[in-house]
């Protein structure tokens, strides 16, 4: 896959700088891995990791400011 459809992403992350984040983090994961696959690049494979369903992750929210109203 070369070209990456940013309208299917939004079904797996709540923005696209989330998406951006969350498939680098993991394409450095799979870089540094001793069983890396040599045949697919890595940011593709997490892409299609997170597509897939395999590829989970939590947002957190930020936490409130002590003198913040409400």
């Amino acid at each position: 896959m070369s070209r990456i459809p940013s309208d299917e992403l939004y079904n797996h992350v709540p923005d696209k700088y989330t998406g951006v984040i969350i498939t680098a983090k993991r394409a450095r994961e799979i870089m540094k891995s001793p069983e890396k696959d040599l045949i697919s690049k890595p940011l593709l494979k997490a892409y299609d990791e997170l597509m897939s369903g395999d590829l989970k992750f939590i947002q957190e929210l930020p936490k409130d400011e002590p003198g913040e109203m409400q």
